[in-house]
């Protein structure tokens, strides 16, 4: 039996990317950009928030919306970045 890749497309707002490896590629200039704690500029906002919507959680992590990015590593993870959503208001 041989199994056929599906084909796989990816767009954040204006950029189509054909594999994971693309997307990582992009958003590691994004991380490369800033310092853990650092907010995103507007620009590298709008494309983390396009990725949020692929998020299992994506809704719980929204909530009433984002105000702002940030960059981070959780204390399990230093060595790896990640984004830090801050919603609109603090509930």
């Amino acid at each position: 039996m041989v199994k056929t890749k599906t084909p796989y497309s990816r767009k954040l707002i204006d950029k189509t990317f054909s594999n994971t490896e693309e997307i990582t590629a992009f958003f590691q200039t994004i991380f490369l950009k800033y310092n853990k704690g650092q907010t995103l500029s507007e620009e590298d906002q709008k494309y983390a928030e396009a990725l949020l919507e692929y998020h299992p959680k994506a809704e719980q992590k929204k909530g009433c919306g984002v105000a702002s990015i940030k960059i981070g590593s959780v204390p399990e993870h230093e060595d790896t970045l990640c984004f830090f959503y801050r919603p609109n208001r603090w509930d």
